[in-house]
């Protein structure tokens, strides 16, 4: 599923294939402001906010009062906030594509079984997907979903970038709160193959579990990121920076 772009998608996309192309050096300063509103008949806030995109890939710093200038080693690693994947895309890869490569009814096994609250055997929907960025994939990601809640879903929903807000609120479900843990990981032979690279080449792994009201957990995606391509990132309030340590959540990533 392609999604449409926007005026400053295209033009970030349009500067970042300079960049990457070598057209603008590393550490040379770029056009101006006005000089990109004139090549690409575009406003200037439509500029700014496509070089405010190439400025959180860190592919270009801005310096207030001297201008935009190319970083010292530009290369494409799409940022992806860990609480909002569809939005990253939407603002970062918006042509990502994404393919179902398995999906169907499967019974938990008992690791499965144990992060869901099910019992070991229980039915659930389990999905298996790859995301790719110009035919080069880039995450793949397993899904599992307790099998009362998944009724009546079909690869047409699975395959949508925004599938857990679709699948929420089409449940009519309350999610009170999300787990994660992200760790370096040996891609195993079936992930590698999956995302084109080397067997044992270092990815991300991401496990991320879904709970609502009363904490029960409802769904959980185990993702694996190429680590050349994607670049996990998280804001935190720095009033609730200590937080985890009161509520006895892991930051440790």
């Amino acid at each position: 599923m392609i999604r449409s772009q926007t005026t400053y998608n295209l033009v970030a996309d349009a500067l970042r294939r300079d960049i990457l192309a070598g057209v603008f050096s590393p550490l040379e300063q770029m056009p101006t402001e006005q000089q990109l509103c004139e090549r690409f008949g575009a406003s200037r806030i439509t500029i700014r906010h496509a070089l405010q995109i190439l400025e959180e890939e860190l592919l270009i710093r801005r310096r207030q009062g001297s201008g935009t200038f190319v970083s010292p080693t530009p290369s494409r690693k799409i940022p992806i906030l860990v609480t909002d994947y569809a939005g990253s895309v939407a603002r970062h890869a918006p042509g990502m594509d994404r393919r179902v490569v398995q999906w169907g009814w499967a019974a938990a096994d008992e690791v499965v079984a144990g992060q869901l609250g099910v019992l070991a055997q229980e039915r659930i929907l389990f999905a298996r997907r790859v995301d790719s960025v110009e035919g080069i994939p880039v995450a793949m990601d397993d899904v599992y979903l307790v099998g009362h809640l998944a009724e009546g879903l079909e690869e047409s929903d699975l395959v949508r970038m925004d599938f857990v807000d679709h699948w929420v609120e089409g449940r009519l479900l309350r999610v009170e709160y999300v787990s994660q843990e992200v760790e370096a990981v040996d891609a195993p032979a079936e992930i590698a193959k999956l995302l084109e690279i080397e067997s044992g080449r270092a990815v991300l792994r991401e496990q991320e579990i879904l709970y609502l009201a009363g904490s029960d957990p409802v769904a959980m995606f185990v993702s694996h990121y190429r680590s050349d391509r994607i670049r996990l990132t998280s804001t935190v309030s720095w009033m609730n920076r200590g937080k985890d340590e009161e509520d006895g959540s892991n930051a440790d990533l």
